[in-house]
């Protein structure tokens, strides 16, 4: 036979109390501060990161268009606006003297603490590829640039954000380096 005793006993066992939720809670909250800044750098690394394909991508078709065209095709940089040749993170592929680009990828509104900011040796010049592939205007190097405030640097990598360069050789051939690692590595620039 059960007593009452046992019976309350047994219910009152069932669920958690209010001390023991506030508890979780505050110890939830507390790991959720903890965390938050390695999200919000991880978030800005992995736009730092798409934009910087994007670029290497439109170079890498501004290349492909120019060899099945067999001409000259322009690389531009666009900023927020659409204005071409200046330091943004969206481009245009055009013939060279035409009003309307081939290809464009506008700047997103995500994109808008992200600098990409493109330099050619010599530097005066717009990257143009020829129909074989190459630099059609002389242009020996262009680098992209593509950051976000302070970079991480070879000296002290675990600072700032991972920036990276989309680099383009004379022979017209795109890669993304990380200029924080040494140029030895496969990844460095």
């Amino acid at each position: 036979m059960l007593n009452a005793f046992a019976l309350t006993r047994s219910f009152r066992q069932q669920g958690v109390t209010l001390i023991e939720l506030i508890i979780v809670l505050a110890i939830t909250a507390i790991l959720i501060a903890l965390s938050a800044p390695a999200l919000q750098q991880y978030m800005i690394n992995n736009r730092i990161r798409s934009v910087a394909e994007q670029m290497r991508d439109g170079i890498q078709k501004a290349r492909l268009e120019a060899i099945r065209r067999n001409t000259p095709v322009n690389f531009s940089q666009t900023d927020n606006s659409g204005n071409l040749g200046s330091a943004g993170t969206g481009w245009s592929i055009g013939l060279p003297g035409a009003s309307s680009a081939i290809y464009t990828r506008p700047a997103e509104s995500g994109e808008a603490a992200l600098t990409a900011s493109g330099s050619t040796t010599p530097s005066s010049l717009q990257p143009a590829f020829s129909g074989n592939g190459r630099f059609a205007n002389g242009i020996t190097n262009y680098t992209v640039t593509v950051n976000s405030g302070t970079c991480a640097t070879q000296t002290n990598p675990g600072t700032g954000n991972r920036c990276l360069n989309v680099v383009v050789t004379t022979l017209g051939n795109a890669k993304i380096c990380d200029p924080a690692l040494s140029s030895s590595t496969p990844a460095g620039c």
